[in-house]
């Protein structure tokens, strides 16, 4: 009997051992931020890498940080919006896009910051045809095992405390610092993407990126995502918090048909409708201060309609889109600039976007439309033919 209450104290206590060791190197390393105790290492924060665990990631940034602005959306926040940019000054930005989320994604995080944060800001990136899809992709994602999921709390925060797969994670963050190897993500969770830098098949990339992603722009809006936009701006009027946000831009050919030439239509003209209801709506709900605007990004400026490459099968690369639907951070800089109102990096970007009133609207629309005339007309023409050699799927089929 004594033997046996000895192995078992010897195991409890190697088990209690281990969860201590476990539990000090996990929060010492703090591989995703989640847990900023205050032995928490600070030289490690170059080494810390998101690329596994997103929204475990960003959530940890908005838990162990003080920030001024939240820049949220989809993949093309993180990877293009830099929350480091000279325009921002004292302000403290954080990045916190999510690569492969849309709106239901984008404000669970942006609800998460600001329950967490006192903001001077939150700027929110709109995906041309998100407001139109029945996607939800939290279910894809590791959104509900992550801190926005707000489910099952107690056993996500002992797995962050004594978790293997954490503990896995910090020795990934201790090896990268032995070998000064830099995170793909910043500290303020900018994703830096050095295999766009790296890859000689940009067009191979494009090729297949058609073959998946022939949206229809003309689709009907989604009730529920678009309840989601309102509901959450009306909860930031009662909190005082000010929005913007942004209707990307994406490249001209990405939703370009050529038959559209005969009678050109204003692409996702209902959703731009419905975002200056939304922020209409929203700002009426605290007259003594206009606290969220609407800036369209999403036309035919001739930096939306850079050429392919002459040679398809080649390996040259457009200068600032890393494919049809994401923007490089040089753009990026240039879109925050522009609704933010920086001073100019590049003077001839300087009309890339508008801010959408009920003044400008349908003038805005009419522009939208001529422009994408234009570039079912001009040079553009060879990339849309081109394009459809590739035989699309999409309504028409």
């Amino acid at each position: 009997m004594r033997s046996g209450r000895r192995f078992n104290l010897l195991v409890l206590g190697g088990v209690a051992l281990a969860c201590l060791v476990t539990a000090a190197v996990n929060t010492t390393v703090d591989p995703y931020r989640v847990t900023p105790a205050p032995w928490h290492s600070q030289g490690l924060d170059p080494y810390r890498d998101l690329s596994d665990q997103i929204r475990t990631g960003k959530a940890g940034l908005i838990r162990s940080g003080d920030w001024d602005v939240g820049l949220c959306g989809s993949s093309r926040v993180d990877n293009a919006w830099n929350p480091e940019a000279k325009g921002w000054g004292d302000r403290k930005a954080v990045n916190l896009g999510a690569s492969g989320g849309f709106i239901f994604e984008t404000i669970g995080i942006a609800r998460y910051f600001i329950e967490h944060q006192n903001p001077e800001l939150v700027v929110i990136g709109i995906d041309p045809g998100d407001l139109t899809s029945p996607l939800d992709t939290r279910p894809l994602s590791d959104y509900y095992s992550s801190p926005f999921g707000k489910q099952d709390r107690l056993n996500r925060e002992i797995r962050y405390l004594v978790g293997i797969s954490t503990f896995e994670a910090s020795l990934q963050v201790l090896a990268r610092e032995k070998k000064n190897q830099l995170a793909e993500y910043t500290p303020r969770g900018l994703r830096l993407r050095p295999e766009v830098a790296r890859s000689r098949s940009q067009m191979k990339f494009i090729r297949e990126q058609l073959t998946r992603e022939a949206k229809d722009p003309e689709s009907r809006l989604n009730p529920a995502k678009t309840a989601a936009l309102k509901d959450f701006l009306k909860d930031c009027a009662a909190r005082s918090c000010p929005v913007v946000i942004i209707f990307h831009p994406v490249h001209a050919l990405l939703h370009a048909r050529s038959r559209d030439l005969a009678a050109t239509p204003v692409q996702f003209e209902s959703t731009r409708r419905f975002l200056l209801e939304a922020v209409d709506e929203a700002n009426a709900l605290h007259p003594s201060r206009e606290l969220f605007q609407y800036w369209d990004f999403c036309n035919f400026h001739p930096s939306h309609c850079e050429l392919l490459p002459a040679d398809k099968e080649g390996t040259k690369r457009m200068r600032h889109w890393n494919d049809l639907g994401h923007y490089d951070v040089e753009m990026g800089e240039s879109v925050l600039g522009i609704a933010l109102g920086w001073p100019p990096g590049h003077p001839e970007w300087q009309d890339q976007g508008i801010r959408i009133t009920a003044g400008n609207l349908d003038r805005y629309l009419e522009e939208v439309r001529a422009g994408y005339h234009r570039y079912l007309s001009g040079p553009g023409a060879a990339d849309v033919a081109w394009k459809e050699t590739l035989r699309l799927p999409g309504p028409a089929d």
